[in-house]
């Protein structure tokens, strides 16, 4: 029997509500090999963008300080900013 509309809702919102909790206690490094689990751009190439500047190279993932970690021909660079859009490269 599938749940209500409204039980799904509460369930969801129940469960963001205590990962945001568990979040704000605990340091990024406490998620990070959870996330590297689901992480689905890890080794794809990608468009790093932040303003009107663009990187491209090969996502890593993120390092314990929460910076995006891109492999680029320099090498793998941190990059940490306010906003940053990672975008898979077309093939």
């Amino acid at each position: 029997r599938m749940p209500s509309r409204n039980r799904l809702a509460s369930t969801l919102v129940s469960g963001l509500i205590e990962a945001c909790e568990a979040f704000s206690d605990r340091p990024l490094s406490a998620f990070l090999e959870r996330w590297q689990r689901y992480d689905a751009l890890r080794g794809r190439p990608v468009h790093l963008h932040r303003g009107d500047h663009v990187t491209s190279g090969t996502y890593r993932g993120v390092a314990p300080n929460g910076a995006v970690l891109l492999e680029t021909t320099a090498g793998v660079e941190e990059h940490l900013a306010g906003e940053v859009s990672l975008r898979q490269a077309a093939s």
